[in-house]
């Protein structure tokens, strides 16, 4: 839950009850499948390969997340091109979850364009 849910920049537990329970009832069963975790590499990998997409792009990440995955998710906005990137302040892993409205909205622009 930590991970997921209050991002490494917040205190333990911070996230509130409702979103903490809704996470550990969608996250925890992953673990127990056979082979979780295990990824296949790709050649070359989709990171060397994103100028190759063409469809119209939104990467979302909350500012709360890990160092990794919003460097990831600005490396994947930046790759594609004219790829849209929203950070949602205050949120870690799951901002459709915590912050529903922001997120929301950020679709809704991003579609309406």
């Amino acid at each position: 839950m930590r991970a997921w849910v209050d991002g490494p920049r917040r205190a333990e537990g911070s996230a509130p009850d409702w979103l903490r329970e809704k996470a550990r009832k969608w996250i925890l069963p992953t673990y127990k499948v056979d082979g979780w975790g295990l990824s296949r590499l790709l050649g070359p990998p989709a990171i060397e390969r994103l100028d190759e997409v063409r469809a119209p792009t939104l990467v979302i990440v909350g500012t709360e997340d890990a160092d990794a995955i919003i460097a990831g998710c600005e490396a994947t906005a930046a790759g594609i091109p004219d790829a849209t990137l929203v950070r949602i302040d205050g949120s870690a892993h799951l901002p459709n979850l915590e912050a529903a409205e922001q997120f929301n909205n950020a679709v809704a622009r991003f579609l309406s364009d």
